[in-house]
């Protein structure tokens, strides 16, 4: 690949990753995200030093339970079940890679063309590298969401949307939740929303550094 061409492609990644984090910052203020629902106020934070200990002794806990469990199998042991049954995991995830290449391909073709036709038509090449893309990756997902990890990720993040879930009561901010059985059993709006935003959260945290108030 030209000098060129390698350019293109990191300027192309570097926008797609500005952009992402702009979004991102955007709705996450001092280390929470506020929402309001049904006139009530509330917010979503990173959690604070002791949480985050009450989470990893929570994380500890649960993965133990586990693997005490005869049931409950790692992605690798559900990865070789599948396989002997005729579904290769491994064949899906090498294709979403080789996907994601031919859409930075195509995003590369992308940006040396002017005429309209031409951008329309490499728009609607990405959108159909994307959507295969993504039906693979949800496809996958869905077939490894029983595994030790993923059941683990599952429960680690919700359990952290129970400690750092609040209303706003009189200018003070309290616990949505006094137990976390209640959060598992809640199906309102307020709380879907908490679990949709814990993830961004979740997500900025782990390629950036946030202090926790």
């Amino acid at each position: 690949m030209s000098d060129k061409m390698e350019l293109a492609k990191t300027a192309l990644k570097a926008l797609a990753e500005l952009e992402e984090s702009v979004k991102i910052e955007n709705i996450i203020k001092d280390n929470k995200i506020e929402f309001i629902v049904d006139d009530k106020t509330y917010h979503v934070r990173k959690p604070n030093g002791t949480e985050k200990l009450e989470i990893e002794r929570e994380r500890r806990k649960e993965y133990l339970r586990m693997i005490q469990d005869d049931t409950y199998l790692f992605k690798k042991q559900w990865i070789e079940k599948y396989k002997a049954k005729g579904i290769d995991i491994q064949a899906k995830e090498n294709q979403v890679k080789l996907l994601y290449g031919e859409i930075e391909k195509t995003l590369l073709r992308l940006a040396g063309v002017k005429e309209p036709k031409d951008i329309d038509m490499l728009k609607a090449e990405i959108e159909k590298l994307r959507d295969e893309m993504h039906g693979i990756s949800i496809e996958t997902t869905n077939l490894l969401s029983y595994s030790i990890e993923e059941q683990l990720l599952l429960h680690t993040t919700t359990y952290t949307t129970y400690l750092v879930f609040e209303v706003k009561e009189n200018e003070n901010w309290k616990r949505v939740f006094d137990k976390y059985e209640n959060l598992i059993k809640a199906e309102d709006k307020a709380t879907e929303l908490a679990f949709y935003y814990i993830n961004y959260l979740v997500y900025y945290g782990a390629g950036h550094e946030l202090t926790s108030n």
